[in-house]
This record gives C-alpha cells, structure tokens and sequence, in this order.
C-alpha cells in the first residue's frame, strides 16, 4: 500500500512539473509596446527628413557661390566667407557671418531695402512686373535697371549704359557677365532669371550682391 502511495505521489509531482515546463516553454507575447525602440527613415525620401535646395554658382569650374538652404535656415558661402540668413521677423531678415552681423533686409510692399546693421541704407531695390530698380538713396535716383527682354538675356542698365548680363545659352548653361569682362560666371542647374545678372555688378561689394540675388531669388525673381 505504501508503496502504491509513494508512486501515486510521484506521478502527480512528475505531472506537475511537466505541466510548469510546457507552460514557461511557450513564445511569450512581445509586451515591449510604445517602450520599443523606434528607427526612423533618415533616407532622403523621408517626410521627417529636412528639405535642402542647393545651388551653385561657378568661377570656370570651381564651386564660386553656393547656397544650402532649409526648412529653417540658409547658408551662402562666398570663396572662404560664409553668410548665415536669419529667418524673416516680420519686415526684417538679418546676416550674419562668424565675426557678427554684417546686413539687415527691411520689407517694403514694392521691395526691399539693405541697410548696415545700424539701419543705415545702402541699397533700395524696387520690384515691379516689367524691372528691377537698385539705388543707392532713398528717391531711387540713378538706378541699375534691370530687364529680361526675353527667355534667353537678362540686361542691367545704368543711364542706358549696359554694365552686365546674364545670357542662357544652348545646353542650358547660363552665363553671368559684368559688361567690362572683371566677373564671368556660370549658373549650370537652373532656368534664366533676373536676379542671376545681379551677380555681375561689380559696382557693389560681393556680399552686397549676394544678398540682393538671394533676396530676389527668394521672391522668384
């Protein structure tokens, strides 16, 4: 009889712990949750991914201008200097390089004005559907005109004096010219604008002329 029992009590432990092991054999359910790690997609196609607009500006061959602009800032590097853009605050844009700001951008409705970070003017550029004004006063007196005549030439005139062009040529290459041969430029990667020729007025300092084409870049022009 005891026997019996001591056999009856070890088939059921034997079950018992048979039982335990199958149950803790079992694939347990993934419980991680929002505690999981989360790997986002940093490939350029990724809607997280901050977009950029590059455009280069050649001397020759070499890299001469190039802007890197994205979803909240923008950079324009000039040979060795380089511009950081300020964001717009209401009618007001600054630039800035690693030394300090050097420019201001005040808003008008028909243009824009560049001052020194005093707010003293040094160009007032007038917009409108037919030219682009640049002056150096406030009355816009003596200005550089600037027309595209058709989809192939940009011209700047100063008292019908023509100082600098921008021309598309077959291929698409456009080039960028101050009338007395100082600036010869090239734009590869984009369609003719106004603003391009700007580039050629070798009049204003180059910083200057950078951030009036960047300006009327932005304004599509």
């Amino acid at each position: 009889m005891k026997t019996l029992q001591s056999f009856t009590h070890k088939s059921l432990l034997i079950g018992f712990l048979v039982c335990l092991w199958a149950c803790g054999s079992k694939e347990k359910p993934n419980t991680e949750g929002n505690n999981a790690p989360v790997i986002e997609n940093t490939t350029p196609n990724s809607t997280t991914q901050t977009n950029t607009a590059n455009l280069v500006i050649y001397k020759g061959d070499t890299p001469y201008i190039t802007i890197q602009k994205g979803n909240d800032k923008a950079e324009i590097t000039v040979e060795q200097t380089v511009l950081r853009v300020h964001q717009r605050k209401d009618d007001k844009r600054k630039y800035e390089t690693p030394q300090g700001i050097i420019a201001e951008i005040k808003y008008k409705e028909e243009g824009f004005k560049l001052r020194t970070p005093d707010g003293q003017l040094r160009w007032k550029v007038n917009i409108d559907s037919e030219k682009i004004k640049i002056s150096d006063n406030e009355e816009n007196n003596n200005p550089y005109e600037i027309k595209q005549n058709d989809n192939q030439k940009v011209k700047i005139k100063r008292n019908d004096t023509e100082v600098a062009t921008a021309k598309e040529h077959e291929g698409g290459k456009i080039s960028i010219e101050a009338t007395n041969g100082q600036t010869q430029l090239q734009f590869k990667d984009g369609s003719l604008k106004k603003s391009l020729a700007v580039l050629a007025l070798d009049d204003l300092p180059m910083t200057d002329r950078v951030i009036i084409f960047y300006e009327l870049w932005e304004q599509g022009q």
